[in-house]
């Protein structure tokens, strides 16, 4: 018995040894994954970066401070949308975590010169907090539009470069064929190309992606609960290209988040397929920047419409068609005669119709008898044995009864 309590109370140990030692070989694949994959492969496991943020364990937390400071050093103008909602985080860590990813990208990127991405970064500070507020702000039950100029927001500074946050700018791409194919002449003079082989199969950004000028002073404001704002931004190819901003309290726009992304996987399954491929078959997905934990920023789909308004447009044309049923008939009674035939409309033509029918007689209950009104109530029942004729009158009375009907 004692070695068998000695062996219980070792479990709990072993299992706690084996714990730590399996956090160590992943710490170790991080480590590897951070000197060895690119940053752009990294940016598409930014989402499950940015949600272990505030890790309990140091070292897994120090793993996803250099991942996301990789991905902020190498693409800022994509990256910022996903880390930047880090420094309005209600959680102290994660807010903690955001400032010091922030602040290694930053020098890095003054290191190499990168002075315009550094101001895009410090102007992004106020953007995301300007979006914020206005996410928050509610306008009022009556209101169906605002100006930007009462509040003073969303002033895009002239030295900074917003990327448009479409899911299109915001998603990696494979490299076409051709570029995999072309061989480069630092390969040919060195002989070397397995590293240049393996970065060409890497996914890379969209370049020429369209980037914000400003943000029109004129929004609209839904008619939902939570009253989101339709924004219209300008971008530097000259399109308005509208985005929603909205706060959701009782929701959490980091699940809309996932399911795109999970919409990506699927679309990558499709791909694969042949007979998807012939057909066509993807999911329309869109972007989404989560702001906070409440708030957020979305890419405005267009050519759709809500379930809500299509049920409300269905039900509404059911009652129309009911409303103007019910005013044809008011309009034009039934008449008395009709004309038949062919020929003029004169009295030979005409044909009287028949009358309505009668309305069915009321039927009164007598007892447990029938019987209709105005006819006389049944004799009543003598006692002792009935004879002929009281036999042939309750024959009658009960096919009376049966002929209620008629």
């Amino acid at each position: 018995q004692s070695s068998g309590q000695q062996q219980q109370q070792q479990q709990p140990q072993r299992a706690v040894q084996s714990i730590q030692k399996l956090q160590c070989v992943m710490i170790d694949q991080i480590k590897n994954v951070r000197r060895s994959v690119p940053a752009a492969v990294i940016y598409g496991a930014v989402p499950q970066l940015v949600s272990h943020a505030g890790h309990p364990n140091t070292d897994i937390q120090e793993s996803v401070e250099k991942l996301l400071s990789k991905v902020m050093e190498v693409h800022p103008l994509q990256a910022l949308w996903s880390v930047m909602g880090l420094l309005y985080s209600t959680n102290d860590r994660r807010k903690e975590l955001g400032k010091r990813v922030l602040q290694a990208a930053t020098q890095q990127l003054r290191k190499r010169g990168s002075l315009r991405h550094v101001r895009t970064l410090d102007a992004a500070k106020t953007l995301f907090k300007d979006l914020i507020s206005l996410a928050r702000f509610n306008p009022g039950d009556r209101s169906r539009t605002m100006s930007l100029d009462d509040h003073r927001q969303l002033r895009i500074p002239t030295d900074a470069d917003f990327l448009l946050p479409t899911r299109a700018a915001l998603t990696p791409e494979p490299q076409s064929k051709e570029l995999r194919r072309q061989r480069p002449p630092w390969e040919k003079a060195h002989g070397d190309t397995t590293k240049a082989q393996e970065a060409r199969l890497w996914p890379t950004f969209v370049d020429g992606a369209p980037r914000i000028r400003r943000f029109e002073s004129n929004l609209d404001v839904l008619s939902s609960k939570a009253k989101p704002k339709k924004l219209t931004a300008e971008t530097s190819d000259g399109r308005r290209i509208p985005m929603l901003c909205k706060c959701e309290k009782d929701g959490d726009l980091r699940k809309d988040a996932r399911l795109m992304d999970f919409n990506d996987v699927v679309n990558r399954l499709l791909a694969t397929d042949p007979e998807a491929r012939r057909r066509k078959l993807r999911l329309r997905t869109y972007a989404v920047v989560c702001l906070d934990e409440e708030c957020g920023l979305c890419e405005w789909v267009t050519n759709t419409d809500t379930m809500r308004r299509v049920i409300e447009h269905t039900y509404g044309l059911r009652k129309e068609t009911r409303r103007t049923a019910a005013l044809f008939l008011q309009a034009s009674p039934p008449s008395s005669t009709t004309f038949v035939g062919g020929g003029g409309g004169g009295p030979g033509n005409k044909k009287k119709t028949p009358p309505p029918p009668p309305p069915p007689r009321r039927i009164c209950m007598v007892g447990q008898t029938r019987r209709r009104r105005g006819t006389p109530p049944p004799p009543p029942i003598k006692k002792g044995r009935p004879s002929e004729e009281d036999k042939q009158r309750g024959q009658k009375s009960r096919r009376a009864t049966c002929r209620v009907g008629t």
